[in-house]
């Protein structure tokens, strides 16, 4: 009787693992570094020496996240987030591409926030710049202003009780950014599998939020 074959030899394991890593990286990123463009290009055969570089750009890319929020904090700049409403304060503050879905807050300082998508803005002193907005309630109280191309309309969300802030196809907010992209978060294919962790671990009662 013949022996029966592996469903797998180890070298279709070793592609499947480096595989499965490159896909996490952003696809800018992997375009824009030597080896890792080498490496899709290639895209089989690899070694256990090429897995491990694989790895190790991760690790590298994954060390430059926290600076880069610390360097944009210290500019007061927030972008591509969704936020369930907050206070800002500070003397320079700028919000791009985000979507907040209760009442933002503007204390002190001057703030400037485009190609979003606002539920009410509610500032303490006039010179905000609102620009290229979706005001959804249409709130603007006490000295916030709409400015250029802001509208008041429902976004048209798939599923915002899961926190899912894409919008839908027919969505009044598709086109209106200042760039002619989307206003609002702009969801990349890693934050929607991240979400989707996020609520399962949530479902399952091992985080909060």
């Amino acid at each position: 009787m013949k022996k029966k074959l592996p469903l797998f030899l180890t070298q279709d394991l070793l592609n499947i693992q480096v595989w499965f890593n490159l896909t996490w990286i952003h696809p800018e990123l992997r375009e824009t570094d030597p080896e890792l463009a080498s490496l899709a290009t290639k895209g089989t055969s690899f070694t256990e020496e090429e897995k491990n570089i694989v790895l190790d750009k991760q690790l590298e890319i994954m060390c430059r996240i926290t600076p880069k929020y610390q360097e944009l904090a210290g500019k007061g700049q927030i972008e591509n987030v969704v936020s369930r409403g907050r206070d800002l304060t500070g003397t320079t503050l700028e919000l791009r591409c985000c979507t907040v879905d209760a009442r933002l807050m503007l204390y002190g300082g001057n703030t400037t926030i485009v190609d979003s998508i606002l539920e009410s803005v509610q500032s303490d002193k006039p010179g905000d710049r609102i620009e290229n907005c979706n005001i959804v309630s249409g709130k603007l109280i006490d000295f916030a202003k709409p400015g250029k191309n802001c509208f008041s309309a429902e976004p048209q969300f798939v599923n915002p009780e899961l926190l899912d802030h894409r919008l839908m196809p027919t969505s009044p907010c598709r086109g209106k950014a200042s760039d002619g992209a989307d206003l609002g978060v702009r969801y990349t294919p890693e934050m929607v599998e991240i979400l989707k962790v996020a609520l399962a671990l949530r479902q399952q009662g091992l985080i909060k939020f």
